[in-house]
């Protein structure tokens, strides 16, 4: 009997050793899910209260450092104008319906996004202050449709990013990148407002 007990008790040893292992060993981090776009995104069709129905066929998301996107704009199709849809995805109720601008300063040597800007918002010069400049990695999302005339969006890289905030709920972009600045004007809208048919998701 000898020869049992004496495997019986190596068991014993070899169970209590990997026991104390495991409770040694730390558990595995969760995995982060990754961050949300914002309550429309690449492929969708956003269906506006007042009639019209907009394809958002290309994207840009803006991001600091390699972290989540601040700010992502949409070049939608299917308006009788450009438009560009923003959304912020820490501001997941609402989006930006924004036209294309020309600001005066534009032109100049400015190097910095001013801290005021004057836009024309549904016939009415708005002017609206600077919420936010940023310094970013704009990322342009999968192209969804071929187009003569280009994409209305920035170049990829570095850029100067702005979002200005005004009455009536009017909202502005600014990108400075390498080669000019591109701005858009309009209104925030809610999420609420809308119709979204989901396309890519």
């Amino acid at each position: 009997m000898i020869v049992p007990l004496t495997i019986a008790a190596l068991a014993a040893g070899v169970g209590w050793f990997a026991a104390r292992r495991l409770r040694g060993r730390r558990a595995p981090p969760p995995v982060e899910p990754e961050p949300e776009s914002g309550p429309v995104s690449l492929g969708d069709v956003v269906v506006l209260a007042g009639g019209g129905d907009l394809w958002l066929a290309r994207s840009m998301s803006f991001s600091e450092g390699g972290g989540p996107a601040f700010l992502v704009l949409l070049e939608a199709h299917g308006a009788s104008e450009a438009r560009v849809i923003a959304c912020e995805p820490g501001r997941p109720n609402e989006i930006a319906l924004l036209h294309p601008i020309t600001p005066a300063w534009a032109a100049t040597s400015m190097t910095r996004l001013p801290q005021t800007i004057e836009a024309e918002v549904e016939g009415a010069v708005e002017r609206l202050a600077l919420d936010a400049r940023r310094v970013a990695r704009g990322s342009r999302g999968a192209l969804q449709v071929e187009s003569e005339t280009g994409s209305a969006l920035p170049a990829e890289g570095e850029a100067q990013v702005g979002t200005y905030r005004g009455g009536a709920r009017c909202f502005a972009v600014a990108v400075r990148d390498a080669s000019r600045v591109h701005a858009w004007a309009g209104r925030l809208i809610s999420v609420s407002s809308i119709s979204i048919l989901e396309g890519g998701r």
